[in-house]
């Protein structure tokens, strides 16, 4: 497993020996607002790290890749990032950030480095969450990387309980943002002409590029949208 560097965070792989500072993050109530409890004792939570640290399950056919986070500014662990990636090349992920960092984009950061090193790295094509559907926060997040409820199809793979959401993403989706777009407008003799430029996000790049990207593409759309009905001008065709 690769350390990961964003802006603001250090993505560590995690090991038996985070498992002291990473209890007292689980120790936080606000986490547990609409799921799961806090570890029964840092002796629980250490053996379960070390379990971890195989990256894989025991028949082999899931890798575990557990990263712990920490702000680059005071190296304080603060949660962590889970993916399990599946044979089929797709992987589940989830993370958790204590309280005190909430509302600040760490976690979006985050999520971003690791969905771009399964990519990379491990070659994960779909990338899946489970939620409770009353948990908006983390909908909103997963929203933002491009997550979308499961098809049937997608839900009759992964099935979920009743009160859950599976958001699903695919590596295709990750890779059609635009990362730029400028719109220029030429009104020069009786034909007005719109040029739009894109570029395109290839393979690898940011997906926190990508989620920035879907709010300014949206604004060149409607202004397209509003040269062409003051001047008449045609639509461009991507």
């Amino acid at each position: 497993m690769n350390t990961l560097q964003t802006k603001r965070l250090t993505l560590m792989p995690q090991c038996a020996m985070h498992a002291e500072a990473i209890f007292a993050v689980l120790a936080d109530p606000a986490i547990y607002a609409h799921e799961n409890e806090p570890p029964a004792s840092v002796e629980w939570l250490r053996a379960r790290f070390a379990r971890l640290e195989s990256r894989q399950s025991p028949d082999g056919r899931q890798r575990w890749l557990n990263w712990v986070l920490s702000e680059t500014a005071n190296d304080s662990l603060i949660g962590f990032v889970q993916a399990t990636v599946l044979a089929d090349g797709a992987a589940y992920v989830a993370y958790v950030l204590g309280s005190p960092h909430w509302g600040r984009g760490l976690a979006s950061e985050a999520t971003a480095a690791v969905l771009d090193e399964l990519a990379a790295t491990h070659h994960v094509r779909e990338f899946l969450a489970v939620l409770k559907r009353v948990n908006l926060r983390s909908l909103r997040l997963l929203e933002r990387h491009g997550f979308a409820p499961a098809t049937p199809a997608a839900l009759a793979a992964h099935p979920v309980e009743s009160d859950e959401l599976l958001m699903v993403l695919t590596h295709a989706e990750r890779t059609i943002w635009p990362t730029s777009a400028a719109v220029s407008v030429s009104p020069s003799g009786p034909a007005h002409s719109i040029a739009v430029g894109v570029t395109n996000i290839v393979a690898g790049r940011s997906t926190a590029q990508v989620a920035d990207a879907r709010g300014e593409f949206a604004a060149v759309c409607a202004e397209v949208e509003r040269v062409g009905r003051i001047w008449g001008g045609h639509r461009p065709v991507a």
